[in-house]
């Protein structure tokens, strides 16, 4: 009863791809920046801000303001993707910053729940 769809909602995730040396003006800065997928869009059914009724799937300690809930098992995602929830991605291939990251995924039974965080972002 989770993924109804009248209780989907659009968002978009942009996966991590690899880690890339950072340059400013042609030099290296001795950092490393993460680069990204395209954000792709998917259909979860996603909570309220910080419903207290999915917190056992990533214990009481886990810092988290979201849950999105997936019918699909497989649907990948890891702590290192990014999520348009709130805010619009714009152009795909420049988007703008995301709101939300990923903090834990867990699957249980047909499901992939993702815990997610709001963060601020600058350009």
């Amino acid at each position: 009863m989770r993924n109804l769809e009248r209780d989907t909602q659009p968002v978009y995730i942009a996966r991590f791809a690899r880690l890339e040396a950072q340059e400013i003006d042609g030099r290296l800065t001795g950092k490393n920046v993460p680069v990204r997928t395209a954000p792709a869009l998917f259909w979860p059914s996603v909570s309220m801000t910080r419903g207290e009724a999915q917190g056992a799937y990533f214990g009481v300690n886990l810092d988290y303001d979201r849950v999105i809930t997936i019918a699909d098992p497989g649907f990948e995602a890891s702590e290192a993707d990014v999520l348009w929830i709130d805010a619009e991605v714009g152009d795909l291939g420049n988007p703008s910053p995301h709101d939300h990251i990923v903090k834990k995924v867990a699957r249980k039974g047909g499901y992939t729940v993702i815990a997610a965080k709001r963060v601020e972002v600058r350009r």
